[in-house]
């Protein structure tokens, strides 16, 4: 191999190990990523700061370290959470009506007694474009699959 060779194949390796070293420390925003969870897990945290760091202490614990540790299952449960309690919300209004669960669902945050409301005064309207839209609630079998109707015209944007 010639010298000339050489030196470019190792400059081609210096220019490449670089372009890598440029690539790897681009650091990612997690704040931005997780959101509304990763800001939970710092509110919890923080009111509960008053006991976790004198346990911790207590025990010779780091507090960054244990918080390092811990942080990522605390956004992750706040994720968990918020979906059970959404599946649970969906399950009591889909099951007993907006007399026991009447939330905002979806991109435009509408409630689902809002959404009924709609649909009420669509069909006493004569409008027939906007009746076509939708299904009547007589055209159910039983009022839980209505409202499992409108659950799922709530998550959809278009509908």
């Amino acid at each position: 191999m010639t010298l000339r060779k050489a030196g470019r194949i190792l400059s081609f390796l210096i220019l490449l190990t670089g372009f890598q070293v440029t690539v790897y420390t681009q650091s990612l925003n997690y704040a931005e990523i997780f959101g509304n969870d990763w800001q939970k897990a710092l509110t919890f945290l923080e009111e509960n700061n008053n006991w976790i760091k004198p346990a911790l202490a207590e025990y010779d614990v780091p507090y960054d370290e244990a918080v390092a540790v811990v942080f990522p299952e605390l956004v992750r449960y706040s994720a968990l959470r918020d979906k059970m309690e959404i599946t649970m919300l969906k399950t009591l209004y889909r099951n007993l009506g907006d007399d026991y669960a009447n939330f905002s669902i979806g991109v435009f945050q509408i409630k689902p007694s809002f959404a009924e409301e709609i649909h009420d005064r669509v069909f006493s309207g004569s409008d027939k474009k906007l009746k076509a839209l939708f299904k009547k609630q007589s055209a159910f079998p039983n009022s839980r699959l209505f409202r499992a109707s409108v659950i799922a015209d709530l998550e959809n944007p278009e509908t």
